[in-house]
């Protein structure tokens, strides 16, 4: 007798388990009409849709083609928390092992399952122990802050600056702006250099043209001063000492303020400007505790996560990015094994995107079950380092956000069959 081709084979699977579904609700005939259909038959023949039976579909071809490929049937090792952008709380983690009679139970009142927690800084502006502080990490990128003010012809900008730690040539110093793209800076770098440079229209049209070891080295207090004349002109010092004039023609400067760039943290002590026509000091800023001109004081982070009122707090502010946390000690799902994994939690704030329960295996192989604020859900299979899978959304119509009642995600697995519900 000839064998059956592979089609015939798969075909007869999937005739097989939406028979084995149907024989639930149908009377025998509906079963043996169902028998001798075929897959587009089925979607008018069962209760099934058309995107149920193509998910039958999928599933038992995926079967034998990975059974033909001879290839590894994924172990997930254990359970992982998988955000996507937003930021979320997680309230408590139960994961029921039947197979072995073993329950854990987690509801983040301290750290004792030893959770890995992330404090990944993209940048930081802060007020503290009487210094503004900028924190950077990201090379090649400058951050900055300003005070808007009516400038007299002839005026003064003193700062006052310790360089605390991070690149060795990365600068740090006086801006004046016209806006966000014309502006002139006058910087120092850890190794006691000075340069100054222009921006008109986001270009660099003067670039760093001079430099000097002239200031005090890292950890040592410098003071820059640049007095403008005539809108134009101006003369440089640094820690009372003459070191440039030059001109800056094409800048209406209307905004005073100081930038780092680059990967350091810079303490500023003091910012102070003066209109030169009658010695008055317009703006004076030693930066104590309370903030008198409205800095800008902010923290980015590309990802954190913490411990905070029996919850697990993540924040992803990269997008497009998946982050996840998982715990050290591994839990093996054993085949055959009846497991409830149930995951409380509730998003903050944030870009709607998915987050919630991950099974993993390791970073190239791991099942995603994902949820949106807005209340859709599904889940992915991923598998050696590529989405096999990925589902489509469906509206569980259970809307998050920081004062709904927590999301309840469940994974119910039984044998070789795994179910996923929101709040059941």
């Amino acid at each position: 007798m000839k064998s059956k081709s592979k089609e015939e084979q798969i075909l007869a699977e999937i005739r097989r388990r939406v028979i084995e579904f149907e024989s639930k609700n149908q009377e025998e005939e509906d079963v043996e009409s169902l028998r001798l259909a075929h897959v587009e038959a089925l979607d008018e023949m069962s209760s099934l849709n058309k995107e149920d039976i193509l998910r039958l579909s999928y599933q038992v071809r995926r079967e034998f083609e990975l059974k033909e490929a001879k290839k590894k049937k994924i172990i997930l090792a254990f359970v992982s928390i998988a955000i996507i952008i937003s930021a979320i709380v997680i309230i408590n983690v139960v994961q029921k092992q039947i197979a072995f009679s073993k329950q854990i139970i987690e509801t983040f009142d301290n750290n004792q399952l030893g959770w890995a927690f992330f404090d990944d800084l993209s940048y930081e502006r802060r007020i503290e122990n009487g210094n503004y502080v900028i924190q950077t990490t990201q090379d090649n990128w400058c951050y900055w802050d300003g005070v808007d003010l009516n400038l007299p012809s002839h005026f003064a900008v003193e700062l006052t600056s310790v360089w605390e730690r991070g690149e060795k040539k990365g600068e740090y110093g006086i801006g004046l702006y016209q806006d966000n793209s014309n502006m002139i800076s006058f910087s120092l770098y850890p190794d006691g250099e000075i340069s100054h440079a222009k921006s008109i229209n986001d270009k660099w049209v003067v670039d760093n043209t001079w430099t000097g070891q002239v200031g005090n080295k890292a950890g040592l207090e410098n003071v820059q001063r640049v007095e403008i004349e005539d809108s134009y002109q101006f003369k440089y010092f640094l820690n009372g000492k003459f070191v440039r004039a030059d001109t800056f023609a094409g800048l209406r400067l209307t905004k005073v303020g100081l930038r780092a760039c680059g990967s350091q943290t810079v303490n500023f002590k003091s910012l102070k400007v003066i209109n030169m026509n009658t010695n008055q000091v317009i703006l004076y800023d030693d930066f104590d505790t309370s903030d008198k001109y409205n800095w800008s004081l902010e923290k980015v982070m590309q990802k954190e996560s913490r411990i905070e009122n029996g919850g697990y707090i993540f924040r992803n502010n990269t997008k497009d990015f998946c982050n996840w946390a998982a715990l050290p000690q591994s839990y093996p799902i054993k085949s055959g094994a009846d497991i409830d994994i149930i995951l409380k939690m509730r998003h903050i704030n944030g870009l709607t995107d998915g987050f919630g329960l991950m099974l993993w295996q390791d970073d190239s192989n791991h099942y995603t079950f994902e949820y949106q604020n807005n209340g859709k859900a599904r889940y992915n299979i991923y598998e050696n380092s590529t989405y096999t899978y990925v589902g489509d959304f469906k509206s569980t119509n259970i809307i998050s956000n920081e004062n709904s009642p927590s999301v309840i995600q469940k994974i119910e697995i039984r044998g070789s069959a795994v179910k996923y519900f929101v709040n059941n």
